[in-house]
C-alpha cells in the first residue's frame, strides 16, 4: 500500500492529506435498486489498496445503503488503519439525542463501532449550534468519535462552536477550489490556520473545471 502524506491535528494523531468521497456509492442521494453494488465494493478496495487511508461517508447517502457498501468494502481491512469520517446530514440532527441516534445507526450499517472524525453536514437555521456541540461532545466523551469537527461552517458559527466544544473541532470542511474562494474571503481560512483546524476542501477540481 502506498503511503499518502499525513497531517497532524492538534488534538493528537493524524489525518491523510488526500481523502476518499463516497457520494454516488449505492446511489446518488436515493439508494438505487439497480446499483452495481459489487463493482462499487471492488473499487473502493482498489482504492484502498492502492493507498487511499481515509474514507469519508455521510449520513444520508443512499438513504444509509452506502454505508453498507463502504462497510463489506472494509471488512477485508485492519480498522485500525483506516481513518473512517461521516457527516450527519443537519435535517437529522434537531438536538443531542438525534446525532446520537443516527451516529449509531450509521455505525452498524458501516459494522464498525468508532468514527475517526465526525461532523455536522451545515448549518440548521432551526437548531442551535450549542445543541449540536452538545451532540458532537457526547459522541467524542463516550469513545464512539475520535475527533470531531463540521461542514460548511462560516466564520461565526466556526468561532462559536470551536469555543463551546473548549477548541475540540479539528476539521471545518468546505467547497474550495480555484473558482470557489469563499473560506479565503471570508476569513474562515485564517481562523483555521490560527487556531490549528486543518480546512478540508471538498469539490477541489470542481468536476475537472
Amino acid at each position: 500500500m502506498n503511503k499518502i502524506p499525513e497531517i497532524s491535528l492538534k488534538t493528537g494523531g493524524t489525518l491523510p492529506k488526500l481523502g476518499l468521497g463516497t457520494y454516488m456509492v449505492g446511489g446518488g442521494m436515493k439508494h438505487d435498486p439497480n446499483n452495481d453494488d459489487a463493482k462499487q465494493i471492488k473499487v473502493l478496495q482498489d482504492a484502498i489498496n492502492a493507498g487511499f487511508r481515509w474514507v469519508r461517508t455521510a449520513q444520508n447517502y443512499a438513504e444509509g445503503y452506502c454505508h453498507v457498501l463502504v462497510g463489506k468494502a472494509m471488512k477485508d481491512f485492519n480498522r485500525n488503519t483506516l481513518f473512517l469520517s461521516e457527516a450527519i446530514n443537519q435535517n437529522f440532527a434537531l438536538n443531542q439525542q438525534s446525532m446520537v441516534d443516527e451516529a449509531k445507526k450509521s455505525l452498524e450499517r458501516l459494522g464498525t463501532d468508532y468514527f475517526d472524525l465526525y461532523m455536522i453536514g451545515a448549518i440548521n437555521p432551526d437548531v442551535s449550534v450549542s445543541e449540536v456541540a452538545k451532540g458532537l461532545m457526547y459522541l467524542l466523551d463516550n469513545k464512539l468519535t475520535r475527533y470531531i469537527g463540521v461542514s460548511n461552517y462560516r466564520l461565526e458559527e466556526l468561532k462559536f462552536i470551536n469555543e463551546y466544544t473548549g477548541g475540540k473541532i479539528v476539521c471545518d470542511e468546505m467547497h474550495f477550489n480555484l473558482a470557489i474562494r469563499e473560506p479565503l474571503v471570508s476569513g474562515v481560512y485564517e481562523y483555521c490556520k490560527q487556531n490549528d483546524i486543518l480546512l478540508s476542501a471538498y469539490r477541489p477540481l470542481q468536476f475537472g473545471q
